[in-house]
This record gives structure tokens, C-alpha cells and sequence, in this order.
């Protein structure tokens, strides 16, 4: 009996939506256009988090990073205590992980740089040059070449580092270092190349040479460091996992690009909460909207109400048929919003939006808006329950008036 009762609710409320065109039209809008909004806000909100990611994957840190144990907490300071044998067995077991695309060496150090007299601090990576290559899709050459394999005496130099001590292609650069043994050793290198990554403080210190070449400075045969790439970034904490299996016993530390870029956590918090009260304020805008709709539509209608009560319903069935007819709004809104908010997206996306560097970063980029399904359902319920909320105040309201005050606005 409950359930016919609901079903002949549901039936009324569908009639009333459909017949009251205007009053369905301007509270259809109003949930659509606040649907459509959540879609093209997280859309873009996703985008930025994904090319943010890929910055720093494809620029610095891959997607996963090896070190031998205490490295993180030490290295700075010691790199050279903490060196990793070549010929160890731990590369093929990397090798042999599923999603790995390449497993890189490199061999970071601390020294100084000279060039003209002038000397600064520097942190410089030994790398292999091909394969940095493939990976560093995100590294910008803005003057020269990059490595390339066969390179002995050459080096690429940051931005900021460049700038700072007025080097050209072409130009002759010294690299200072303390070895293990605690001798000091200098070679000359010819700069080839001027690159800017996603992090101007990176670029303001950096240098990368050939890993032979930084080994031959350094007086040693490791590598300090274990770059691993994967073919898709989310499989990057299953990967670690793997990756963590499979050296279990050798004395090793793993860390994720998430782990190592202490920025990129910080902004995702920032644009979550930034995300999540906008998606607060456009509940409230939108339940406002229906609520002001609905109410004007129940002031009309109170002698139908009225007649209803007279003839044996209940005030909880009108109430509840105010109710359904809100929620009846916010599922068609909801749906109508979720498809124009796609097709917005895509026709965005088609064009791109010029979008500045973001902060700490001098490289400016193309935005676009994702069609994410967790975006579109958060904004779908939102919508829903926007409109579902819109219905309460009218229905409360009309739950407390006496039927003769309401057929008497009928005279």
C-alpha cells in the first residue's frame, strides 16, 4: 500500500513538473548551470593536478626513485657514502617490473661551479644521456643542444645557474668537488646546453653532465641514485610496492615522485579545499534558487493543495510531493548539467587556455578541461541534493498551513 502510495506521489509530482513550464525551465537552469560549473571547475581543477604531476615526472624526479638506506636523510651532505655497485642485480629485477619503461643511473653531488671568475654553489646529476632524453619530455632547452650519447667534457646548466654566471653555448665551465677521499678535484667542462625545468630553484643550481664524466671527477665507478619510469603514472604506488618486494633484502629506500615533491602536495591541498567550497557555494547557490522557484510555485498553488487536503490527503503527502517534484528537478538538472558541462569541456579543451607559469616556475602552459567521472558524479549528487534541499523550506511550510487558508487564496 506504502509503495502504490509512493508510486501515484511520483506520477503527480512527474505531471505537475511537466506541465508548470516556466517555473521547470527557470529551476532546470538554475541546477544545470551550477552542475555545468562543478564539471568545468574540477575538469580544470584535474587538469592542472595531471600536467603539474607530469612537470615534475618528466623533468626531475621520474616516477619512482632508489637510493641505498640513510641516502634521504643523509645524501646532501655525504652522497658519495652512499653509492650503488653497477654491476648489482637489483637493475634487472627493476627491469623486470611490469610498468617499468626504463631504469636510469645517475650520480648526484654537491660542488661549486667557476666560469669567469665567478664561483657558485651547485648541485649536479650524472646521467645517462639517451635515456634522460626520453624521459625529460618536460625539460625546455632554452639555448644549445642537450646531452647526447658519445659526450665526455660537455654540460647543460639551468636557467637560473646560467644567468647567474653569464654562461653562453659554447662557453667553458669548472666544476669543483670534494672526492670520498676528501681531495679536492676539478675538471673543465664546455657548456652545450641551457635548460629550464618546472622548478626555478632547481634551475637555479643545476648542471647535468655525462655519468662518466661525473664519475671520473668524483674518482668512483657508482651511481648515487635509481630513476625508474613507468609507462602510466597511476600505477606508481603499486609499482613502489613491486619495486619494494623485489629488493627486499638489499638495504634499499623507495620514494615516489609524491614523495619527493613536497610542492605539488601542498597545492593539491590548496586547490582541494579551494574545489570544495566552491562546490559548498554553488550547493548553496542552487538550492536557493530551486527553493525561491519552488516557493512561488507553491504560493500559486495553494488552493490545489488545499482541494488535495479537503479531499482526504494528508499534509505529509503534499509535503511530499513538494519534495519530489524538487527532487525530480535536480535529477533532470543534474543530467542536463553533466552533458553540457562535457560538452563545454571538450570544445575548451579543443581550443586550450593559455594559462601563466605557475608558481616557482617560469614555463607557462596549455590548459584544458578533463571529463572526469568522479567529477561528474560529485556534481550530479550535488545537483541532486541542491534541489532535493530547495524543496524542504516549501514543504515545510505548506505542512503547517490549515486547508482553509489555503482554499481561501483561491478567492
Amino acid at each position: 500500500m506504502q509503495a502504490s502510495r509512493i508510486l501515484v506521489i511520483a506520477r503527480l509530482a512527474w505531471r505537475n513538473v511537466t506541465r508548470q513550464y516556466a517555473r521547470t525551465a527557470t529551476a532546470l537552469a538554475a541546477v544545470t548551470l551550477g552542475v555545468a560549473a562543478i564539471v568545468i571547475a574540477g575538469g580544470f581543477v584535474h587538469d592542472v593536478y595531471e600536467q603539474f604531476g607530469e612537470a615534475i615526472i618528466h623533468s626531475q624526479y621520474g616516477h619512482l626513485q632508489i637510493y641505498r638506506k640513510g641516502y634521504s636523510a643523509k645524501g646532501t651532505q655525504r652522497p658519495l657514502d652512499y653509492l650503488i655497485d653497477p654491476r648489482a642485480p637489483m637493475m634487472n629485477r627493476l627491469k623486470a617490473l611490469h610498468e617499468v619503461v626504463s631504469v636510469l643511473a645517475r650520480l648526484r653531488f654537491v660542488g661549486t661551479a667557476n666560469a669567469g671568475g665567478a664561483d657558485l654553489p651547485i648541485v649536479a646529476e650524472g646521467v645517462q644521456p639517451d635515456l634522460e632524453n626520453r624521459l625529460g619530455t618536460f625539460v625546455h632547452l632554452v639555448d644549445g643542444r642537450l646531452l647526447q650519447a658519445g659526450d665526455r667534457d660537455a654540460v647543460i646548466v639551468g636557467d637560473g645557474l646560467a644567468k647567474a654566471l653569464q654562461l653562453r653555448p659554447g662557453m667553458a665551465l669548472t666544476l669543483n668537488v670534494v672526492t670520498r677521499e676528501g681531495a679536492l678535484n676539478s675538471l673543465e667542462f664546455m657548456t652545450v646546453g641551457i635548460f629550464r625545468s618546472h622548478s626555478k630553484e632547481f634551475d637555479a643550481r643545476a648542471i647535468r653532465l655525462p655519468i662518466e664524466s661525473a664519475q671520473d671527477l668524483l674518482g668512483t665507478g657508482g651511481h648515487n641514485e635509481i630513476v625508474i619510469e613507468l609507462r602510466d603514472t597511476r600505477a606508481t604506488e603499486r609499482t613502489a610496492a613491486e619495486a619494494a618486494a623485489a629488493l627486499a633484502s638489499g638495504g634499499y629506500e623507495i620514494r615516489t615522485w609524491r614523495d619527493l615533491a613536497d610542492f605539488y602536495g601542498k597545492t593539491i591541498q590548496l586547490f582541494d579545499r579551494q574545489f570544495g567550497f566552491l562546490q559548498a557555494l554553488l550547493l548553496l547557490l542552487i538550492a536557493l534558487s530551486v527553493s525561491s522557484t519552488i516557493n512561488a510555485s507553491t504560493f500559486e498553488r495553494l488552493p490545489e493543495f488545499g482541494t488535495m487536503i479537503a479531499l482526504g490527503d494528508t499534509r505529509r503527502d503534499v509535503s511530499q510531493l513538494i519534495v519530489t517534484e524538487s527532487v525530480i528537478l535536480g535529477i533532470l538538472g543534474s543530467a542536463l548539467g553533466t552533458c553540457a558541462g562535457s560538452a563545454l569541456a571538450l570544445l575548451i579543451s579543443a581550443v586550450g587556455i593559455e594559462m601563466p607559469p605557475p608558481p616557482n616556475t617560469d614555463i607557462g602552459y596549455v590548459a584544458r578541461i578533463q571529463v572526469v567521472p568522479i567529477v561528474l558524479l560529485t556534481a550530479a549528487i550535488v545537483g541532486s541534493i541542491a534541489a532535493a534541499l530547495g524543496g524542504l523550506a516549501p514543504a515545510l511550510k505548506m505542512s503547517r498551513m490549515a486547508p482553509v487558508e489555503a482554499l481561501g487564496r483561491a478567492l
